[in-house]
């Protein structure tokens, strides 16, 4: 497994001026995220900084959070 690369710290802080990553607790929240993690996806693997990706995992871990609350699965009849 590939070592990860190294994270700056002051990079990584500037990335989230735009969406102050915190727990996600409505739909417009939650919109927004999106918006950030398509974003960051479209940058793809190879293109994206160390902060971009760490930005991203923190986001898309937010998103699930919440859409696991909001929009329950309903179990399927056995």
């Amino acid at each position: 497994m590939a070592a990860a690369p190294k994270l700056s710290v002051t990079r990584y802080g500037d990335l989230p001026k735009k969406f102050a990553p915190k727990v996600i607790e409505t739909v417009g929240e939650n919109r927004r995220a999106l918006r950030i993690v398509e974003r960051l996806m479209s940058i793809g693997d190879g293109g994206r900084s160390a902060e971009e990706t760490a930005l991203l995992s923190l986001l898309a871990s937010l998103v699930d959070q919440f859409e696991r609350k909001a929009y329950p699965r309903k179990r399927a009849p056995e």
